[in-house]
């Protein structure tokens, strides 16, 4: 059972690691280069074009400390 409201969507993962991009006050240049990923992997993301894979999600804890379980699991909710 979900607390969500039935008319409300899941939000996509991407919308989060935005937020803490923009709270930590770097380029996603820069985060990507944190990352190991290419800027389009990260811009696809943020731009909820592409999924936040598992290793994604663990690339992104390493860096920040946002829990990967969390966006993982955000990716399944969103992706149902």
């Amino acid at each position: 059972k979900t607390l969500r409201h039935a008319s409300i969507e899941p939000s996509h993962p991407g919308a989060l690691i935005g937020e803490v991009i923009e709270a930590m006050r770097i380029s996603k240049a820069e985060m990507s280069r944190r990352l190991g990923v290419t800027r389009a992997a990260l811009y696809n993301v943020l731009a909820e074009k592409s999924a936040v894979s598992a290793e994604m999600a663990v690339r992104f804890e390493a860096v920040t400390g946002t829990s990967a379980d969390l966006l993982v699991r955000m990716q399944a909710a969103h992706d149902l």
